[in-house]
């Protein structure tokens, strides 16, 4: 039985397939965004828990060195090493167990301060015939381990956290602060003895 030409099957039509996607540049372009967001990212929020520790030395050299009075470091300049008796601890530490204070002896330690006012900023003066630190107007005394002697404030100086590593050398964390002891009543009664000597 013949075909009509109706009825004769014809070839299928060509079926173009085409490939839908973003433009190669703005892809490439896309990419390079979301390198720079995650980049910027860890170098904005991703610090190093290593980067700021400063090696301080060995303890038994900062501790005799010590004694003469504070130690201001190099890399650290707004820090000070001090030497000062052992008290009840009654720093907070809100970074895990260090009070920011290594024991020497049952009566000794050193301490890393902050030599910034807690109150106002001001960078404060050692006076060694007070033996004390001084606000450069007078206002406020601090005694050689950061509690506040005489003035109105808030709390006593910051210390920083101090790790003891390997081999006895110790490190000091800038980025670890132990706040300074909440000042208990408005004022306090010491006075200065000596004149202040910077």
């Amino acid at each position: 039985m013949a075909q009509t030409p109706e009825q004769q099957p014809s070839e299928p039509d060509e079926v173009t397939v085409a490939v839908v996607g973003p433009e190669p540049r703005l892809l490439f372009g896309l990419v390079v965004l979301l390198v720079g967001i995650a980049l910027a990212a860890v170098f904005l929020t991703g610090r190093d828990d290593e980067g700021d520790r400063v090696a301080l030395g060995s303890l038994t050299e900062l501790a005799q060195q010590a004694e003469a009075g504070p130690i201001r470091l190099t890399e650290l300049p707004h820090l000070v090493v001090m030497r000062t008796p052992t008290r009840v601890p009654v720093y907070d530490a809100s970074w895990g167990e260090s009070t920011g204070a290594v024991l020497l002896t049952p009566l000794e330690q050193l301490v890393v301060l902050e030599t910034r006012d807690p109150q106002d900023g001001a960078e404060l003066i050692w006076c060694r015939a007070a033996n004390a630190f001084a606000h450069p107007d007078g206002d406020r005394w601090y005694g050689a381990d950061g509690t506040l002697l005489a003035g109105r404030g808030r709390r006593g100086m910051d210390r920083r956290a101090l790790l003891v590593v390997g081999g006895g050398a110790l490190e000091v964390d800038d980025s670890r602060w132990v706040g300074g002891v909440p000042l208990q009543s408005t004022d306090t009664a010491w006075t200065p003895r000596g004149s202040c000597v910077d």
